[in-house]
């Protein structure tokens, strides 16, 4: 799920609580098109372990922090991005009380959809030849800033047919919410999925006038892609996300600013009184301004 968010400033308009609106959650990439990105993007990960009277736990956390510009290379038939090139501004990399530039001023990245996996590289641009990153929280951080492919949107998943007012309140379809996890080999039953989308206010960012969005959803009884062994029993295993976003009124017009948040919990239990919970939680800040298109 294509999810984003962002605070940028913001003034109310002089609309009336009367006017509604079509509600287009998602924008079509094209390619070509080039977008400067502040990206801030955070991720946490807590295990707790007792069996008997010993307990033990665990804790990783960091944050990644990219600006720079993003070109579209490729795209699929709902124009969800399937190639993306990007050009590092600067990359910081927090792990614990220790940050890092991981990527240096001019740096160039690829993201690039392969078969239903996404590889990320360093690119030589000259060659076109790409050196890829390898596994680890660099890694790990740009599948959490650079989401490809998909056949999903948001609009199926948060978006509703009919015109609405400020105010005005829809359910999100959990149908398609299944549909996009199956897509990461998540297995969700629809009748386990709850959640509404919600228009707050009328706004204007960056002298465009926009809709301001909340929305929120939960999910019960997930089934993650791994295996556990047979002895182990899942006894909780729970989704939970949270959307905003600062939306154009103008259909053409890409999604600027956006926030989410999501939250997966699962516990676990086994033989001799073992219990084991698990629970990571990550956070995407995105702000984003479209290029001119080049002659």
């Amino acid at each position: 799920m294509k999810l984003v968010l962002a605070f940028f400033l913001a003034f109310t308009l002089p609309v009336s609580a009367a006017d509604s609106y079509t509600i287009q959650l998602h924008r079509p990439s094209k390619p070509g098109a080039q977008f400067r990105v502040d990206l801030d993007g955070r991720m946490k990960t807590e295990s707790k372990q007792q069996s008997g009277d010993v307990e033990s736990g665990d804790s990783e956390q960091w944050q990644a922090r990219l600006k720079g510009t993003v070109k579209i290379i490729k795209v699929n038939e709902v124009g969800n991005p399937t190639e993306l090139r990007i050009t590092v501004d600067s990359f910081q990399l927090t792990e614990g009380k220790f940050t890092e530039e991981v990527v240096e001023k001019g740096g160039v990245l690829r993201a690039r959809r392969v078969k239903d996996e996404t590889e990320y590289e360093y690119l030589d641009v000259e060659s076109g030849l790409g050196v890829p990153v390898r596994e680890g929280n660099l890694q790990d951080a740009l599948k959490l800033l650079f989401s490809l492919g998909g056949k999903s949107t948001d609009d199926k998943i948060f978006g509703t047919a009919q015109k609405q007012k400020v105010g005005s309140t829809w359910k999100i379809d959990p149908k398609s919410v299944a549909a996009s996890a199956k897509e990461d080999k998540v297995v969700i039953d629809p009748k386990n999925v709850t959640g509404e989308m919600k228009i707050t206010r009328a706004v204007k960012v960056a002298g465009k006038d926009c809709l301001e969005m909340n929305g929120q959803f939960k999910v019960t009884g997930v089934k993650p892609p791994q295996r556990f062994p047979r002895n182990l029993r899942v006894v909780k295993s729970e989704m939970t996300g949270k959307f905003f976003t600062q939306l154009p009124v103008d259909l053409k017009a890409p999604r600027l600013h956006s926030r989410s948040e999501m939250n997966m919990e699962m516990e676990v239990n086994g033989p001799g009184g073992l219990r084991v919970s698990m629970r990571r939680a990550s956070t995407l800040i995105s702000k984003t301004t479209p290029l001119p298109a080049k002659p």
